[in-house]
């Protein structure tokens, strides 16, 4: 079989249509959704949305306090206050000096 220069040009563009083609095609694979995403689509988010929302119910029938005692919580508030009466004690030195002196 002989070639010649027209056949190999075709042959050569048929072969860059294919490749071309073929590429398109993997590339838009990618594209295609499940329908198993479709249909639970949104629910992880409205699950991490339950789990942070504080339920509705009545303070009479809650079992457990919410924040602090009185008694505890008004020792914080003064030691958080008093914390502001004198200025921070200075830290101690971070510098090491071992097997030497400072400059």
């Amino acid at each position: 079989m002989k070639y010649t220069a027209q056949s190999i040009k075709m042959s050569i563009s048929q072969s860059i249509f294919w490749a071309l083609l073929l590429a398109l095609a993997v590339s838009l694979g990618g594209c295609c959704v499940s329908p198993y995403l479709d249909a639970h689509w949104g629910e992880s988010v409205h699950a991490v949305s339950q789990q942070q929302a504080r339920p509705t119910v009545p303070r009479s029938e809650r079992d457990e306090a919410d924040g602090l005692e009185g008694r505890a919580a008004e020792a914080l508030m003064n030691r958080y206050y008093k914390s502001f009466e004198e200025p921070p004690k200075p830290a101690g030195s971070a510098v090491s000096t071992i097997g030497g002196s400072h400059y």
